[in-house]
């Protein structure tokens, strides 16, 4: 995600994404990071999302 962000040149995005790289593995040790959490911008930080059945058979 910050790749793209970086590519598409979006500012905010790649804010996000740089504070999402430098916590999130630290937030999933301790459980934070919600189930289908996409780690975009504009994905909610404290709810879960709907993940697609295709992916759900992957997993």
């Amino acid at each position: 995600m910050l790749k793209f962000a970086i590519l598409t040149f979006r500012p905010f995005e790649i804010l996000v994404q740089i504070i999402y790289t430098l916590l999130g593995g630290l937030l999933s040790l301790i459980g934070l990071v919600p189930l289908g959490n996409t780690g975009g911008a504009n994905a909610i930080s404290k709810g879960n999302m709907e993940i697609p059945n295709d992916i759900q058979t992957i997993i």
